[in-house]
């Protein structure tokens, strides 16, 4: 009978197109179950702290990324502003300096 069992088991084996689950020969205990349980959990746990860790670290990434681009933003837009002034300052100055000439131009058609 041994042998019989013996060769039915191994050929069912073969015919698995994927592994199959080892069936122990003792029934398992409730504290073997809860026990191989826990470990799956902790297993589990253990995989989802290292997918929450990764998207932290992901996250502090893209942070540190989108700060440098800010301040960097800022810096253009203080350069912009900065030659904004200069170039309103040229332009109110020749336009005094233009206002003055014809005033003088005026002046000196009259006189």
């Amino acid at each position: 009978e041994k042998e019989s069992s013996s060769s039915s088991s191994s050929s069912s084996s073969e015919s698995c197109t994927y592994e199959c689950p080892i069936i122990p020969a003792t029934p398992i205990t409730m504290d073997e179950r809860i026990s191989d349980i826990q470990y799956l959990l902790d297993e589990m746990k253990e995989r989802e702290e290292l997918k929450w860790n990764q998207e932290r670290d992901d996250l502090i990434h893209e942070m540190d990324t989108l700060r440098q681009s800010n301040d960097a933003l800022q810096q253009q837009h203080i350069h912009i502003q900065q030659t904004y002034d200069e170039l309103l300052i040229k332009y109110n100055k020749n336009m005094l300096e233009h206002r003055n000439r014809m005033e003088e131009m005026q002046t000196n058609c009259r006189g």
